[in-house]
C-alpha cells in the first residue's frame, strides 16, 4: 500500500457533480425534454413519400361536355339516380370527380 494522497479526480463528498446525483432521490416527476421538432423527425427521403393523388373537380357544365352531354340531361339523370355519382356539398354546390367520369364512360362502354 502506498501513502499517496487521492486523486483529485475522484468527486469528493460535496462536491458531487448533479449528474451522479440519483434520480430516484426526487421525489418530483420530471417532465421529458422537449426537442426542437426537426430533431424528434426520422430522416425521410422524398421518395420514401408517397406522392398524394389530387382528383380534380368538375361543375356540371365541364362534367357535360366530357361526357357529350346537355347540362339538363346530367340534372335529370341526378333526379332519377341514374347518371355518374357526383358530390354535393352543403351549400348546395354539385361537382363530379374526373376520375367517376371516366369511369362511368368505360362503364358504360359498348364492347363490339
Amino acid at each position: 500500500m502506498s501513502n499517496t494522497p487521492m486523486s483529485n479526480t475522484q468527486p469528493q463528498l460535496g462536491n458531487t457533480p448533479s449528474l451522479l446525483v440519483r434520480s430516484d432521490t426526487n421525489p418530483r416527476p420530471t417532465a421529458p425534454a422537449v426537442l426542437h421538432p426537426s430533431v424528434n423527425a426520422p430522416e425521410e427521403s422524398p421518395l420514401a413519400i408517397p406522392p398524394i393523388a389530387i382528383d380534380r373537380m368538375l361543375t356540371t357544365a365541364q362534367a357535360s361536355a366530357v361526357l357529350g352531354k346537355d347540362v339538363e340531361t346530367l340534372k335529370k339523370w341526378r333526379q332519377r339516380r341514374i347518371g355518374p355519382k357526383y358530390v354535393k356539398y352543403p351549400d348546395g354546390t354539385i361537382r363530379y370527380r374526373l376520375s367517376t367520369i371516366m369511369k362511368f364512360l368505360d362503364d358504360h362502354t359498348v364492347e363490339i
